[in-house]
């Protein structure tokens, strides 16, 4: 078996070795007994799963496999053909609908500047699509924002742009007095509001925390 063929939240160990390691994204493992990030027997516990992909593993325990279910910071959709990492949330200012993008003002000038508790009022969730993007019609590792009731694709900057730029669009203008972190989002998200609901159950106000 191949790493590539886990499940997020499997355990597993490479044939011939005794660490066990466990998938807890689409991209890192995190090596057990030993707390994430830090360095161990001359690896680090939270390790890219590129590093196994020509390894021959075993899997130790499988995690659940219900539709939808939530493993530290991953939303797992469609049994695991879709997941979402969970990128933080942001507090915003004000959100201005356009012609074809809505604009997303932030309170800062910059996303650290701009973090939220996600019970306040008035933020934004951030997911970067880590699998399955084309559910969503969006580019692979690209953004959902999540407020007020809509999700958004956030828009790159070749969409806002019309030039071969990689990345989400941002740019920092003045509003209101202040300088503000300003994006683009894009509607027209394939089951929208549904998924709105699921994200709101899982990461919403009334969630349990995230790892």
């Amino acid at each position: 078996m191949t790493v590539r063929e886990l499940h997020i939240g499997d355990v597993f160990r490479v044939r011939g070795e005794e660490s066990r390691w466990q998938k807890i994204s689409a991209q890192r493992a995190k090596r057990l007994a030993a707390p994430t990030g830090t360095y161990m027997d001359g690896v680090y516990a939270d390790y890219p799963l590129g590093n196994f992909v020509t390894r021959e593993i075993e899997v130790v325990e499988r995690a659940p496999t219900a539709e939808i279910r939530v493993f530290g910071r991953t939303l797992i959709l469609r049994g695991g053909e879709v997941t979402l990492e969970y990128g933080g949330a942001w507090a915003v200012h004000r959100v201005l609908p356009g012609g074809g993008f809505t604009e997303i003002a932030f309170t800062g000038s910059s996303f650290a500047a701009c973090r939220a508790d996600r019970r306040a009022a008035d933020v934004a969730l951030l997911f970067t699509i880590t699998g399955g993007s084309k559910h969503f019609g969006r580019p692979a590792n690209s953004e959902l924002v999540v407020y007020g009731g809509r999700v958004y694709g956030r828009a790159t900057q070749k969409e806002v742009l019309g030039k071969a730029r990689v990345g989400g669009y941002k740019l920092v203008r003045t509003i209101d007095g202040a300088k503000r972190l300003v994006i683009a989002g894009v509607l027209g998200i394939p089951g929208e509001f549904a998924l709105y609901d699921i994200i709101m159950e899982h990461f919403g106000p009334d969630a349990p925390p995230t790892e």
